[in-house]
């Protein structure tokens, strides 16, 4: 019978526990970084629910939005490079309140250049390649595609503002495909 309320007790406190972690408040930080366009948000659940992340301009106009699922916690980094100066009201939503925080952005010298940030090649399946460019602003990049045996195959001048997503069917590309893109200023990335 000791046994048994033991047992009771313990799961009791477990219980009550549980309780009360899963309804305590979430957290959410912003930091600056190094560079002044680029914000870093910190976020810190109570489990692995749905969270929205919102950034609103001064006038609360929705600039911003992404849903993200199956994270109890995650780090974020925010580029405002395109964004006009100002402040800025960042929000997490989650199934334990909401959270915000303000930020002033301010633009620097620099923070407005063009240029290739990232570029990636994925294979998808069936000889199917997601290209993905991210640009600083608004520019052109030039897309050439190679066979394996290095020759020119496919040519491609694309406007990309910020971001860019673009499928390529290569199943009758003789050899591995690669990838070679080139923005405004000359810069090049081969993947």
């Amino acid at each position: 019978m000791k046994t048994k309320n033991v047992v009771l007790s313990v799961v009791a406190t477990i219980a009550a526990f549980s309780f009360a972690v899963a309804g305590a408040p979430s957290k959410m930080v912003v930091l600056s970084s190094n560079k002044a366009e680029v914000f870093k948000i910190i976020y810190e659940g109570n489990g692995n629910g749905k969270v929205v992340l919102e950034i609103s301009d001064r006038n609360g106009k929705l600039v911003f939005s992404e849903t993200t699922t199956g994270l109890n916690k995650f780090m974020r980094p925010i580029n405002f490079t395109d964004m006009e100066a100002g402040v800025y009201t960042i929000t997490t939503k989650d199934e334990n309140g909401v959270q915000q925080q303000t930020v002033n952005y301010k633009v620097t010298s620099g923070s407005a250049k063009q240029g290739i940030v990232s570029a990636h090649v994925n294979k998808l399946q069936n000889g199917k390649y997601l290209l993905t460019v991210a640009n600083k602003g608004t520019g052109k990049v030039s897309v050439a595609i190679l066979d394996g045996n290095d020759n020119v195959i496919h040519t491609d001048s694309l406007t990309v503002s910020n971001y860019l997503g673009l499928v390529y069917n290569l199943k009758h590309v003789e050899g591995q495909p690669s990838f070679e893109i080139t923005d405004e200023a000359g810069n090049k990335v081969m993947r």
